[in-house]
């Protein structure tokens, strides 16, 4: 029996371009990850965050999480731990509602995939972390020196194509977030890929490489302790704004100057970018700023820290404003204070 368009355009299968929802962005709470992403995280779409371990992969996440709850007073997440890695002190610390996340632990990478499905249906977020962290059902019956031909990859790559089509008829539209670390690629000295294969890229629609910069330290006596991290973002794949952005933001994990972890580092994203758009100046070690008609001066780029809480919120909402209506150019980032 043929299809006739008529009935799928009455079953909203296919629909006028004009008749489509605009794309529904969650602020990140950073500047940098909201430039990186064209604007915030983005509703309806699959994240892929592939970088090394330690480089704040899941912390990025569970940022998104939050930033979802302030937002949205009901909206709830399901997280599919693999990794055995989100458990309830790190949350509170990131202040989220623990009855608004559920966690999941399945037994076999088959199972995961399952109730992803499920939460796609059902949940406003969904996070997967890590993608192959645990066996499939066949690693599981093999014998441990039984060799093993990428299968966590095939079942990554059919796990994304259904998750598309499930995705596509979802009621929730969710925010979906992949996390994979990376791994050397055989007989290609210096080159890497996501842990599940390169297959995983092609069905995600943003794709944000983390890359660990450097750290935050303070010095206590004669040692150097580290606070926070300092991260460099690239966007290499972006289905719903430009992609190729680059950008770097410092996530602090333990008490900075009078700045309560964890948390970005917002007074360092305020001056990197207000540098690049221009609203904050410097000759010779002064730096200054004017806003709402009236000049701000302080000494030395730590001498932002000292800047009341209220000066620095509207220097961003000024920058959110200049980065909506014309983005900059990929320019290096200064090093942190």
């Amino acid at each position: 029996m043929s299809i006739k368009v008529e009935d799928l355009i009455k079953a909203g299968i296919i629909r006028r371009a004009s008749d489509l929802p605009p794309l529904e962005r969650l602020p990140s709470g950073s500047l940098s990850v909201d430039y990186v992403t064209g604007g915030g995280w983005v509703r309806g779409a699959i994240h892929l965050l592939v970088g090394s371990e330690g480089v704040g992969k899941s912390t990025l996440t569970m940022t998104a999480i939050k930033q979802m709850q302030l937002r949205d007073g009901e909206a709830r997440a399901l997280v599919l731990d693999l990794e055995r890695s989100w458990f309830p002190e790190r949350l509170r610390d990131w202040e989220i509602d623990l009855n608004r996340v559920d966690i999941a632990r399945p037994q076999t990478l088959e199972q995961a995939y399952d109730i992803a499905f499920k939460g796609v249906e059902t949940y406003d977020a969904v996070v997967i972390d890590s993608i192959s962290a645990i066996a499939s059902e066949v690693e599981a019956r093999a014998s441990v020196a039984e060799r093993q031909y990428a299968p966590g990859a095939r079942e990554a790559n059919a796990f994304l194509r259904r998750l598309l089509s499930t995705l596509n008829a979802s009621p929730k539209n969710p925010y979906i977030f992949i996390l994979s670390q990376v791994r050397d690629v055989i007989n290609m000295m210096g080159r890497t890929a996501p842990v599940g294969g390169h297959g995983i890229r092609h069905y995600c629609h943003i794709w944000l490489d983390m890359h660990l910069r450097g750290y935050v330290t303070i010095e206590v006596g004669d040692t150097k302790l580290r606070v926070g991290q300092l991260i460099a973002l690239r966007c290499e794949k972006n289905k719903t704004a430009a992609p190729f952005h680059l950008a770097e933001t410092v996530l602090l994990l333990h008490p900075y100057k009078h700045l309560k972890p964890p948390t970005f580092d917002l007074y360092f994203e305020a001056l990197v970018w207000g540098e690049k758009y221009g609203l904050v100046t410097h000759k010779g070690a002064w730096y200054s700023c004017t806003l709402n008609g009236k000049e701000i001066k302080w000494q030395g780029r730590e001498g932002i820290y000292q800047q009341p809480k209220e000066v620095i919120e509207t220097l961003i909402s000024a920058l959110r404003e200049l980065m909506v209506a014309t983005p900059p150019a990929n320019v290096p980032t200064p090093p942190h204070p």
